[in-house]
């Protein structure tokens, strides 16, 4: 018995996404819904999140939500003992509260990312647009998929604004993820 749209947000179909936070790796299921935008499965207005991906797999089973083989968002590190790619919200945490160290530019651009999808599927709004916001997005995404703007590779070179936006941004999509995937 899957939840109807009263009492939650869901893929059509989906997978597991990891997400490393707080030291931990937790479970959400990810696809798109029926309008064909990236979401994250909701119930009660809340996440729908678990300790193991075989957890969100029985949870997926037992909602009736369909498994996809579509590649899940985030080029993260692999996590050694499930050997899954998982989003990093602990290397940008670290990154936020050390200043002057090396934007990590993959766990920055899925951080964000995740949090645009965790923000839609709980109905909640992002600031995470405007003139700065958008170069340092464009930034990270350039570093991370430079083929897709016909180069070879991208190192970006950030401007204090950029920073500012980016820091500002990443603050949020920390709090955001820390407190939908732990509660804390």
């Amino acid at each position: 018995m899957s939840p109807s749209p009263l009492e939650g947000r869901f893929p059509l179909t989906g997978q597991p996404v990891p997400v490393r936070v707080d030291g931990r790796t937790r479970y959400a299921w990810w696809g798109q819904d029926r309008d064909g935008n990236d979401c994250l499965a909701t119930r009660g207005g809340r996440l729908e999140v678990a300790d193991s991906e075989a957890g969100i797999r029985d949870a997926a089973t037992s909602y009736g939500w369909e498994a996809t083989s579509e590649e899940a968002p985030g080029e993260g590190v692999a996590d050694e003992a499930e050997d899954a790619v998982v989003i990093d919200v602990d290397e940008v945490r670290a990154w936020l509260s050390h200043a002057g160290r090396a934007v990590p530019v993959v766990a920055a651009l899925n951080v964000w990312n995740l949090a645009i999808d965790v923000a839609y599927s709980l109905g909640r709004v992002r600031g995470d647009r405007g003139f700065w916001a958008d170069r340092a997005y464009d930034k990270l995404f350039a570093a991370n998929v430079p083929w897709a703007l016909g180069l070879a590779a991208y190192r970006p070179r950030w401007t204090s604004q950029e920073l500012t936006a980016l820091r500002r941004i990443e603050g949020e999509a920390v709090g955001l993820l820390r407190t939908t995937l732990t509660g804390v």
